[in-house]
């Protein structure tokens, strides 16, 4: 997986990673995919106090999340994740995540729909979608 807007990251599943069936607990992959969204922001140095200073983001809140199984993933399995930014809108940006056991078998494929968030002017309690301004964009232009 090539550009500025995807990363490659591979994990090893443990057994804190399944279920007493010896399965991942597809919770857990939301977990990885979560780690990996953040990866391709930390690759062009947008980290969450970077964020924060400059835009005043809190967080990459999900909207939507899902996933497509096709194996079953097992403890020791070495899963290799591609992640991508594969649209921006004007306050939401989707990711798309590919799963790749070891042996190449396409594990699971799914996305999140995440929104820049920021604190509501009426309620500093709950957050709100922001316009992604074009400058962060720009960071993962090819």
């Amino acid at each position: 997986m090539q550009g500025k807007a995807a990363i490659t990251k591979t994990f090893t599943i443990t057994w804190g990673d399944c279920d007493g069936a010896g399965i991942v607990y597809y919770p857990r992959f939301f977990f990885y995919f979560d780690i990996c969204t953040w990866s391709i922001f930390y690759a062009v140095g947008l980290h969450e106090e970077e964020m924060k200073r400059r835009y005043n983001y809190i967080v990459y809140p999900a909207a939507e999340v899902s996933a497509r199984f096709h194996v079953p993933c097992r403890c020791r399995d070495v899963l290799t994740f591609e992640s991508r930014i594969s649209e921006w809108r004007a306050k939401f940006f989707r990711v798309e995540h590919t799963v790749h056991k070891a042996d190449g078998q396409v594990a699971l494929v799914g996305h999140e729909l995440r929104f820049m968030g920021t604190a509501d002017a009426d309620d500093p309690q709950r957050l709100r979608a922001a316009v992604i301004p074009a400058e962060v964009r720009a960071l993962f232009a090819e």
